[in-house]
Formats: structure tokens, sequence, C-alpha cells
């Protein structure tokens, strides 16, 4: 596996996990404080249907680490905290767009990152064991059901900072009653950003940028 820098790799085009370097020193026992962004689509309800595959497949992949606690924070608008399932942590503190930071030919109520971040982070979770790690992705990221517990072996391995790059499948008509299928699509290849994974202790120490969620390219900082 390339080695770009003494502490970066990267898994190339067709390149196998079984060939990624291990360390083995990194923490054992981890929890999972993932922080997503829903919100409620009026102009296009198929996105609205895309986010309730999204709470059915993190749901899978928590149950299938039950060893790994891990609870998903939904950071909303007040007015938006209703589309949070009950079994989700809503926290409904966005008050911002980004367009109160720059000025758009197009402007778009889209959230800021660091805002979703800051107070997905500050959201009080009941006490677990292992190390804290957080797990920010979009809303229309769909897990695989190895999904954490994949996270906590390269975590093990050694990996402090991860990004998961998604792979692209097409609509399919049953919804979350397809999933069986999603899981077995082997997808296409996308080159964004939208799934990222760090240890909690290292937030503070973050340069924080006026990215915003739900544009391209705005994860790249």
């Amino acid at each position: 596996m390339p080695q770009l820098t003494p502490h970066f790799f990267r898994q190339a085009r067709g390149e196998l996990l079984a060939g990624l370097p291990r360390f083995g020193d990194g923490p054992s026992r981890v929890r999972f404080r993932h922080i997503m962004h829903p919100y409620f689509d009026r102009a296009v309800p198929f996105n609205n249907a895309v986010q309730e595959i999204t709470f059915e497949t993190i749901r899978i992949a928590a149950a299938a680490a039950p060893q790994i606690a891990t609870r998903c924070v939904c950071v909303t608008l007040a007015e938006e905290a209703h589309i949070v399932p009950p079994d989700f942590l809503a926290v409904p503190k966005l008050d911002r767009f980004v367009g109160e930071v720059a000025q758009f030919e197009h402007p778009r109520p889209l959230p800021l990152l660091f805002d979703g971040l800051d107070h997905g982070l500050a959201a009080p979770l009941a006490p677990a064991e292992g190390e804290e790690y957080v797990v920010f992705t979009n809303s229309d990221i769909h897990l695989l059901p190895h999904f954490y517990r994949t996270l906590a072996r390269l975590v093990a391995e050694g990996y402090d900072v991860i990004t998961v790059n998604r792979r692209v499948i097409p609509r399919y008509p049953g919804g979350a009653a397809d999933l069986p299928l999603m899981f077995a699509d082997y997808g296409k290849d996308h080159p964004g950003f939208d799934c990222f994974v760090f240890p909690a202790r290292i937030y503070d120490d973050f340069v924080k940028s006026d990215a915003c969620v739900g544009a391209s390219m705005v994860m790249r900082s």
C-alpha cells in the first residue's frame, strides 16, 4: 500500500486491504459518536427517503457490533428535529447558514460543517468504555453492516484518522426493503470525501473553516 508520507497511507484502486501495514499500537477498545446533519427536503422528497435508508443502515451496523458503544447524534435546525428517529439523539442547534459568512450567486441554506461538529461533540452521551472516536458522514451515506467493526479494527492497528470513500449504487425502488441488494451491489468509484473518523481528543486542535455541508468540494478543507 503506498506510503505517501511517514504517517499517511492511501489505498489505491484495486489494492486489497490484506496489504494494509499493521502497527497494532492503537486502542483496543473504542466507542463511536456518529455525527450527521439530517434535513427535510421539501423540493426533492426522494432525499428524505434516502435519509430513512441511512438511519436503517446505521441501526444495522450498530447491531452488528454490540461490543462497540455507538451513538448517532443528529444535528438539525430546530424546526426539523422531528425528522430524527426516536432511537437517535436529536440536537436542534443549527441557527445559521453559509450565507452568513460569504456571498453566493445562488444562495442556499446550507449549514456550516464546524457548527455541526461543535454541537454534535457537545451533546451529552451516556458513559461507555473505550476511547471516543468521532464518525462524521453526510446524510446520504449508507453504511455496510461491518462498518463500525472495520473502523475499530483499523483504529486498533494504529490508524488515528481515517477517511472512507463511498461507492455509488443505482436507485433501488424498494427503499430499505432492498437493502440486501444494495449491500451486495459493488457499485462504482466516487472521488469525493463523505466520511471522516478521528479521535475526539484532537478536535480542539482543528483549524476551523467556513466549509458547509451539502455542496461539492466543501469537505476538502
